[in-house]
């Protein structure tokens, strides 16, 4: 069943009890990266109402109105395009709901990785690793390791 907007409290409202389809800001993640994800967990409401609201009015399932306003908030103006696009018939619609897990596999992967390497050069900076493999390096002139 699709959300109604009521006039008394000027919010969207779910018909589903058990909002079929929908799925945590962790999905987000994977899905679409961090902005959607950070955006999920500091303003919530904001984007609970928008995807009842594009679910009412595009009359699709809870799980592509998601997915939809994830894409939005990843980044609106390629969202806007593609919408627009499609309107025209320049373009096929795309499924914002297929999971690719391959591209999953390897962004976590390099996500892991580039964290790892972000790690080992931070703490070989803040040890004095770095300055006293190479003393007369640019960085270690302004940053001077502490004695």
């Amino acid at each position: 069943k699709l959300p109604t907007y009521d006039k008394v409290t000027q919010r969207w409202v779910s018909n589903d009890s058990d909002a079929d389809g929908a799925y945590r800001p962790l999905d987000s993640l994977l899905r679409f990266g961090p902005k959607p994800f950070l955006k999920r967990l500091t303003d919530a409401d904001n984007v609970e109402q928008a995807v009842l609201k594009y679910q009412a009015v595009e009359q699709c399932s809870r799980l592509e109105a998601e997915c939809n306003m994830d894409a939005f908030n990843e980044n609106f103006q390629d969202w806007i395009q593609q919408k627009t696009e499609e309107q025209r018939g320049i373009s096929a619609p795309r499924d914002f709901t297929y999971l690719d897990t391959q591209k999953i596999v390897l962004s976590v992967s390099w996500g892991v990785l580039i964290t790892l390497l972000l790690v080992w050069a931070t703490n070989d900076v803040l040890s004095g690793g770095y300055c006293a493999s190479y003393p007369n390096a640019r960085f270690c002139e302004v940053f001077p390791p502490s004695q």
